[in-house]
């Protein structure tokens, strides 16, 4: 069963997105020239009648631009975002199916010593069984029997449990 990575929208997104940003900028902007414009016009007036055309006119219609603005900024770059997510995702998911070339010889090599051998890799202080999670797949391991593991002083695999060499 295969899995199919998450379908991206199209490359118009991009533009759309972009083009909210510019309707953002724009009623940011719009918002407060006339915000600007309601409160120089209360400020050269001395009593609340004169200033009410102001505010109706001006103050409030360019506060609820300023509003409109940040809504769409905000859910622009929530699309955004979202878009960028699914890009990681979907590039994530590709990595994740792909099959490299280490682990394909890998899965395919057989094993080179028997299976109820004991073995050991180069350097290391420890014995395993030929089948140990630890060993398998690693290049180098040699086989070894009871008596050389114990001549040099190896320990045994505390995953794998061998039968301990006769000293």
């Amino acid at each position: 069963m295969t899995v199919d990575a998450p379908r991206l929208e199209p490359d118009q997104t991009r533009t759309r997105l972009a083009g909210r940003g510019w309707l953002g900028t724009t009623l940011a902007l719009a918002g407060a020239v006339l915000s600007f414009l309601g409160w120089y016009g209360v400020s050269g007036t001395a009593t609340v009648g004169e200033q009410l055309p102001y505010l109706a006119s001006a103050s409030i219609p360019g506060a609820a631009l300023i509003v409109a603005a940040a809504i769409v900024l905000a859910r622009e770059s929530g699309q955004r975002t979202e878009h960028r997510t699914d890009a990681l995702i979907a590039e994530l998911h590709s990595l994740l199916v792909q099959e490299t070339a280490a682990s394909a010889t890998t899965r395919l090599a057989e094993p080179t010593v028997p299976s109820g051998a004991l073995v050991v890799v180069p350097g290391g202080g420890r014995y395993h069984r030929a089948m140990c999670a630890l060993v398998v797949g690693k290049s180098g391991v040699e086989e070894i029997d009871a008596a050389a593991a114990g001549e040099q002083h190896l320990l045994a695999c505390p995953v794998c449990e061998p039968d301990k060499p006769a000293a």
